[in-house]
């Protein structure tokens, strides 16, 4: 075992390496930021700011070359800037990503690269850079689940190679032949967990996909015809070799009966299905762009009418990828993100592997929003749920549609922006605090749908720490409720800077930070110059918040709203535990 764990900053390398001593006991590991340390006998951003950015790589190439030198098995979380191209190894180069990687981070305790810059515009412009260079030089991609921090089974599973694929396939791309010796990598592995790897002839040449098959054994193979004027001789070789394949039926009418019939373009929902629905002896894939969640309440009744069916629904942006891996027992053919360039709406490894929990659910709970890709809502409930075989996804709506989600099985939901009003509207039964407040963040959907509200208990944790006077900056879906535990503060648009009612009459001590990042970002101001108060209290926990990025320009002390949301969401939990089990 050679590995060494590369990614941007703050993707989690080192609490992987952690979690991998745990699932590899007798293994070397060795964070390499910490084995720097004790190299230069300092703190590393005193080094860095001292030393600058040109002797720290040098030490650090040099302090990785020895680790290597000195064992000939280990496991090495790499800082996000090892000059990888100055590193000549044969050790797997795993890139360890995360959703949140693409929105930015801003950090306290780490060195400033470019200090002239705004800390998210300095993150973006080396995540650029180093997204190229990983890319490059990685051997194996590992996406990681938001919020699953924890050792977690799917997770030992995946790295001691110890779980099944065979019900999935993954779509084989042109950059994985950019060399051989990663390519042979590359499928050796994946032929060895059971996945069905799709070659298909508008993605690859034929020589490409002949190179394939002579790694891929053909039960595992499935070439898929997506070209007008499909290879003559490619057809002739699948039926010669009796290879899996899939028609697509835009091409026309099948030259033979393939393993698969797809269609990924139609007028209409129901005409599509329909047109598959007449292909009986092949498996017939549904595999059509939307934005409707009534179009995915359409296929997902199709797709329960026949065993021979997939449902398989895409978008630009990713909405229906918990709708896969929920119905994936069901479905007679699926697919699997894989690497770079994956669809959007493909599960990542690691949720599929986590899927396999359970047999074939009927219900599930979710977080609902918009985005949602950065929540740690799943992994902050899945043990909780797993005992009642409930799965737990991320569920992004443009539009509310509780009605639906509740047809498709949903039974417990943490709402978060922009849709708590909503909730509160869609509510038949309400708690008390919710209607006080007039907005909803935890629902329990049985006969009728009930409305609670779990953020006053998650602020009652976080706001203690305010000291007056009190500046709410923004505010949102959380203003109500702010302000139910600080009726004294005042509230001030992120968007104009005035006061939403009564103005302070002294500058704010405590300012508490109630605006996303994509508001702000399209509207916002920061608070006035003169303002520098002492303690920022942010509402959102994600690493891309302005509200950590104006802490740090004026040193103030900076709290995460990550307390609030581990209270609010054990508060949750206590009101759905009140309904487990089904």
């Amino acid at each position: 075992m050679k590995w060494l764990l590369v990614g941007h900053r703050g993707t989690g390398k080192t609490s992987l390496l952690r979690r991998l001593e745990t699932y590899f006991p007798t293994a070397t590991c060795f964070d390499l930021d910490e084995e720097i340390a004790k190299r230069v006998g300092s703190n590393l951003v005193d080094y860095f700011n001292k030393q600058g950015e040109i002797s720290f790589r040098q030490i650090e190439l040099q302090t990785i070359r020895e680790l290597m030198q000195s064992k000939s098995s280990y496991i090495i979380a790499c800082g996000a800037g090892l000059l990888l191209d100055q590193l000549t190894t044969d050790a797997e180069k795993i890139w360890i990503r995360r959703y949140t990687d693409k929105l930015g981070r801003v950090f306290l305790d780490r060195p400033r690269l470019q200090k002239e810059s705004l800390p998210l515009d300095e993150y973006m412009h080396r995540y650029r850079e180093r997204n190229i260079m990983y890319q490059k030089y990685a051997t194996e991609i590992v996406d990681i689940p938001e919020g699953f921090d924890a050792p977690n089974e799917a997770e030992r599973d995946f790295f001691q190679q110890t779980f099944d694929m065979s019900e999935w396939t993954v779509t084989l791309q042109s950059y994985h032949f950019r060399n051989p010796d990663v390519l042979k990598l590359y499928l050796s592995k994946r032929v060895s967990w059971g996945l069905n790897l799709e070659l298909r002839d508008d993605l690859l040449t034929k020589e490409q996909i002949h190179q394939a098959l002579q790694i891929i054994p053909s039960k595992q193979a499935l070439i898929s015809f997506r070209q007008k004027n499909a290879s003559k001789d490619l057809l002739t070789f699948v039926q010669k070799n009796q290879i899996p394949c899939d028609w697509d039926l835009e091409l026309g009418e099948p030259p033979f009966t393939p393993t698969i019939v797809s269609l990924h373009k139609c007028k209409t929902i129901e005409e599509g299905l329909a047109t598959l629905s007449k292909y009986t002896s092949s498996i017939q894939k549904a595999a059509f762009t939307t934005e409707d969640l009534e179009d995915v309440w359409r296929g997902d009744q199709w797709l329960t009418e026949a065993n021979n069916r997939a449902f398989l629904p895409c978008s630009d942006s990713g909405l229906w990828n918990w709708y896969r891996l929920y119905r994936s027992h069901r479905q007679a053919v699926q697919f699997l993100a894989d690497q770079t360039h994956s669809q959007l709406d493909q599960p990542q490894v690691l949720d599929a592997i986590r899927q396999q929990d359970f047999d074939e659910p009927n219900h599930f709970a979710a977080v609902i929003g918009n985005p949602v890709g950065h929540s740690l809502s799943p992994g902050m409930h899945y043990e909780f749920f797993l005992p009642y075989s409930i799965p737990f996804y991320a569920v992004p709506l443009k539009n509310w549609n509780i009605e639906i989600l509740k047809k498709l099985g949903l039974k417990f939901a943490a709402v978060t922006s922009p849709f708590k009003t909503d909730a509160f509207s869609s509510a038949e039964l309400l708690s008390d605090t919710a209607k006080h407040l007039k907005s909803v963040n935890t629902l329990v959907i049985d006969k009728k749908i009930e409305g609670h509200n779990t953020d006053v208990d998650g602020l009652k944790a976080t706001l203690g720490y305010a000291q007056k006077p009190t500046a709410i900056w923004g505010g949102g879906g959380l203003l109500s409720s702010i302000l139910a535990n600080l009726p004294e503060a005042c509230a001030y648009s992120s968007r104009t800077g005035q006061a939403k009612g009564n103005e302070l009459k002294e500058k704010p001590k405590t300012l508490i930070w109630s605006v996303g990042r994509s508001q702000f970002e399209q509207e916002g101001v920061f608070p006035p110059a003169d303002w520098k108060p002492e303690i920022i209290i942010d509402m959102n926990y994600t690493d891309d918040s302005y509200g950590k990025t104006y802490a740090q320009s004026i040193q103030a002390e900076y709290i995460s709203g990550m307390t609030l949301f581990l209270e609010q969401a054990r508060k949750q939990q206590e009101i759905w535990g009140k309904k487990l089990p089904l």
